[in-house]
């Protein structure tokens, strides 16, 4: 799946030294955008984590559900009832993420969220032929249905993403 570095996160992935660099090199440019696989942008953002942190002060926990988080003592209670304390809490758990829910009922902090009615599909799509698509070629997708975008995928291949109202 696809992930678009715009300027704004840019300019923050440039503050941490030699980051970015490999977050170029795994990725390609569209129109004030870059387009890193999900996965990719998070191996390098784990890497560069790991050899800074000499001292092995960070965890990172897989597979974890969070069920609460006591932020005047600084601990997440995980699902299983494991009790883990933070210094800095960074929940990755997406667009419906249980760490901002659970934040913005125990703190009464405002969330602002942007939805449409839209629905939207990613596809990978097989080989292409060169006279057709070249592997660092975009190809922008109209039709009266339906909006899109075919773009390459990191090491090699296309990708379609498509958007298209209710």
């Amino acid at each position: 799946f696809g992930f678009g570095v715009g300027p704004r996160h840019e300019r923050f992935l440039q503050e941490i030294p030699g980051l970015w660099h490999r977050i170029e090199a795994q990725s390609a440019p569209v129109t004030r955008l870059r387009i890193i696989g999900r996965n990719n942008l998070c191996q390098e953002m784990l890497g560069k984590l790991e050899e800074v942190d000499t001292k092995k002060r960070c965890c990172v926990s897989y597979e974890t559900s969070c069920e609460s988080i006591d932020t005047d003592e600084r601990v997440v209670t995980t699902t299983n009832g494991k009790k883990i304390n933070y210094d800095l809490l960074v929940g990755s758990d997406g667009v419906n993420s249980t760490v901002r829910k659970l934040l913005v009922e125990t703190k009464e902090l405002t969330e602002e969220r942007y939805l449409r009615n839209q629905f939207w599909k990613s596809l990978k799509l097989p080989k292409q032929a060169p006279n057709v698509l070249g592997p660092r070629d975009f190809k922008r997708l109209t039709h009266t249905s339906f909006k899109g975008a075919v773009f390459p995928r990191f090491p090699e291949g296309h990708a379609a993403l498509v958007f298209w109202n209710d």
